[in-house]
């Protein structure tokens, strides 16, 4: 849309703000049906005046849902913070809607309730505040958040499997955020715990293309699903999973065909594979076909956890596996073997993990203000942090995480580096730098935003101890055949309910969860 003005960064107007214009533009928007709008002008992160002049436009001509970049994020770089501002107008009115039915649900709509919301961040907001550019990746989310309860001085790697993706992170006992991320290639500028999410889950779709096994990113969803849903569905990991035994359908809920109340359908699978194979000539068994897609898949999840670790200077070795989402514990010793992780460990919870994460999450806001200056002005800077802090309404149980977003001058790479307990921001930055580049520079350290978070305890569930048991052998509920390795192995089933501290199962063998699948692989124990 042409505004007519021109507003520079040195506070000068060459053009006034022509409103008559931009009414005619909103008028021909609103005959068209649209509701949502998008505001971002160049300097506003500095000057807000111009987007609240056009925002308070809009709402006289009944516009239902204004985004405006200078409330959602006031940072300088104007195409990120314009494309953040696209994608919260784009989300807002599906969010508003999805909020409004939810409540409707309740007989009292939950005016008497605190309804809380997670954010991308790792946190929790109230309804008003849950906006669409921080809720991209609130589901994975809460996988991370539940990692603190499993934290013992050892870093972890989250490996969360569901349906559609996989979502992978890391936690050293302090959930790092980053602000200058690409979804699906739309750039977003939002405060989100550092996830790596790939497009494979247990519903990825399986080809064979170019003489190669390929995995996704195409997915069957919920509705048709795998082959082996018995609606019409799609050869998926799911039914690789089924044919190779990892998957018994005796232990699995009746949930499957049209009418939702049948067992999953292993001959379905089964000639599914043998279609492909037929189609496409293969010289190799039904079961060796399903194992080369699965190793397909475990590869392309290994890579994500490669670069959450790895490629920023830690070595994935020294790391735990921790499987969320109902695939991950199917697939996780595979993908550890591959990266070289030594232990796995699979919560009581671990197919709703995400679930049980948002009931640990506290209650956070954030504000912000750009800088633009050399780290050295700390004064300055130390002024913001206060006048920041200040603006907030905090009580007893609050408390506040001070931040940088730092780079090097004439460079493009930031990193938001959390205010260290010597206050030392220049060297945190500079081993963050080195980790992760294996050099530094020469140069001035640019200070480009300032961040307060302000932190809200909230009280989460108690957790149970688990009990000591003097029984340290379990008996098996069912006896299976499992194929690794190219050839079928005789494996023990048993249900996770069952287990004490101090029992040892040594594979192959699956333990059967209320909400997942563990497969313990030959020449692993659990």
């Amino acid at each position: 849309m042409e505004l007519d003005e021109r507003y520079f960064l040195t506070n000068q107007i060459e053009n006034s703000l022509n409103l008559e214009s931009i009414k005619a533009e909103l008028e021909i928007l609103k005959r068209q049906g649209i509701e949502s709008l998008a505001i971002a002008f160049m300097h506003s992160y500095k000057d807000p005046r111009h987007e609240l002049k056009v925002k308070e436009l809009a709402l006289s001509l009944g516009f239902q849902e204004l985004s405006l970049s200078c409330e959602l994020v006031p940072m300088i770089k104007y195409v990120t913070r314009a494309s953040t501002t696209v994608i919260d107008a784009y989300l807002a009115a599906i969010i508003k809607r999805y909020i409004n039915k939810f409540k409707s649900c309740f007989a009292d709509g939950l005016e008497n309730t605190e309804l809380l919301f997670m954010q991308s961040d790792g946190s929790l907001t109230t309804p008003e505040k849950f906006r669409g550019f921080n809720s991209i990746l609130s589901g994975p989310a809460g996988g991370v958040t539940a990692l603190r309860s499993l934290y013992q001085n050892k870093p972890l790697i989250g490996f969360d499997m569901g349906g559609t993706s996989t979502d992978v992170s890391r936690y050293d006992g302090d959930q790092n955020l980053n602000f200058d991320s690409e979804i699906e290639g739309s750039l977003l500028q939002s405060p989100q715990l550092d996830i790596n999410t790939i497009a494979a889950g247990g519903g990825s779709r399986l080809f064979f293309e170019n003489g190669l096994f390929r995995v996704g990113p195409e997915s069957a969803g919920s509705n048709p699903g795998p082959v082996s849903y018995k609606k019409n569905g799609y050869l998926t990991i799911t039914d690789a999973n089924l044919v190779l035994g990892k998957l018994n359908p005796d232990f699995f809920p009746k949930v499957f065909g049209s009418n939702a109340d049948e067992k999953l359908d292993y001959k379905a699978a089964y000639k599914a594979f043998e279609k492909l194979k037929t189609d496409h000539g293969l010289d190799m068994s039904i079961e060796e076909i399903a194992q080369g897609f699965i190793q397909v898949a475990n590869e392309t999840m290994a890579r994500p956890i490669r670069e959450v670790s790895s490629v920023k200077g830690y070595d994935v070795r020294n790391h735990d596996l921790v499987c969320f989402g109902g695939a991950a514990a199917q697939h996780a010793a595979s993908v550890a073997r591959l990266l070289g992780i030594k232990k796995i460990i699979i919560h009581k919870h671990s197919g709703i993990l995400s679930a049980y994460g948002i009931s640990l999450a506290q209650k956070a806001s954030q504000k912000q203000k750009a800088f633009g200056k050399v780290l050295c002005e700390r004064q300055e800077i130390d002024l913001i942090f206060s006048s920041l802090s200040e603006s907030f309404k905090s009580d007893d149980k609050s408390y506040f995480e001070r931040s940088l977003n730092l780079r090097y001058q004439g460079t493009d790479t930031k990193f938001l580096i959390k205010e260290p307990l010597d206050k030392d921001y220049a060297r945190e930055f500079e081993e963050q730098y080195l980790r992760e580049f294996s050099f530094n520079l020469d140069r001035e350290i640019i200070c480009d935003d300032i961040f307060v978070r302000m932190v809200s305890k909230q009280d989460t569930l108690y957790q149970n101890e688990i009990t000591k048991s003097s029984k340290t052998e379990v008996k098996p509920i069912s006896l299976t055949k499992i194929y690794f390795d190219s050839k079928w192995h005789d494996a023990a089933i048993y249900n996770f309910a069952d287990l004490c501290l101090d029992v040892h199962i040594t594979g192959p063998a699956l333990i059967m969860q209320d909400t997942a699948t563990i497969v313990v692989e030959p020449d692993s124990s659990a």
